[in-house]
């Protein structure tokens, strides 16, 4: 029988994305700028990249029946989840900060920033706390296999976003002309495909769709309506004013 290397290989594919999404500004940024990223982009950068790495050594020894090794660095793993999601949203707290600062001036040009920005804020906090539950109920399902490694899959999907949009902006993959709509192509629509590819995958292997599988995919589809509807009606920007 041959060996289930979709996992491992779905895996792999977003330590890509990440390492070429954030290639220039955190991995090679010595090379590219002068002044050293904030600590607390620091510590995001660092925590995330080792979540995408583990990940990939934890698909690794599940698919080579290496268990006992499985869950030894599981235990470890698990103490990332807190550190990437509450760092992630001090970075979103930074950025928040940069919004308001660049909004003061209510100018047509600084209100369609603000809407704008206001979605790209919103995504990124739900982003981030759907991939801490989606993480937590990784851990809580771990003696289920395929329910653990399901959500532990659609949780690294929740924190591809942000590295495919620098993808999107880079000149040699850019689609169009529009470098911001790039990369806005680039985060709705592969982690989309991701997530479908888990249901083909799902109906090849189990002649059924996983509920984690569809729910994932349901779920990503909403985090992208919900922000769109908070950018839309203005409601994001304004729930932003009042937490200023």
């Amino acid at each position: 029988m041959r060996k289930d290397r979709y996992f491992f290989t779905v895996n792999i594919l977003l330590l890509v994305i990440i390492f070429i999404g954030f290639a220039p500004s955190f991995f090679l940024r010595p090379i590219n700028y002068e002044e050293p990223l904030p600590g607390y982009l620091t510590i995001h950068g660092i925590a995330s990249t080792l979540w995408f790495v583990i990940i990939v050594l934890q698909s690794f020894w599940a698919q080579t029946k290496r268990i006992h090794l499985h869950r030894k660095l599981g235990v470890i793993f698990s103490y990332l989840t807190p550190i990437i999601t509450f760092s992630g949203l001090w970075v979103v707290y930074h950025r928040i900060q940069t919004y308001f600062d660049q909004t003061v001036e209510k100018t047509p040009e600084s209100i369609a920033f603000q809407l704008k920005e206001s979605m790209l804020i919103w995504g990124d906090i739900l982003l981030l706390v759907s991939f801490g539950v989606l993480a937590w109920l990784g851990y809580r399902n771990r003696h289920r296999f395929p329910f653990h490694k399901r959500y532990m899959l659609v949780s690294s999907v929740m924190l591809a976003p942000p590295a495919l949009v620098r993808i999107g902006k880079f000149e040699f993959l850019q689609i169009g002309n529009n470098p911001g709509l790039s990369g806005s192509l680039y985060s709705v629509a592969i982690p989309i495909l991701l997530l479908l590819s888990l249901l083909v995958y799902d109906r090849y292997r189990l002649k059924k769709m996983h509920p984690v599988s569809l729910g994932g995919l349901g779920w990503y589809i909403l985090l992208l309506v919900i922000a769109t509807l908070l950018m839309k009606t203005g409601i994001g920007a304004e729930i932003l004013e009042v937490i200023r």
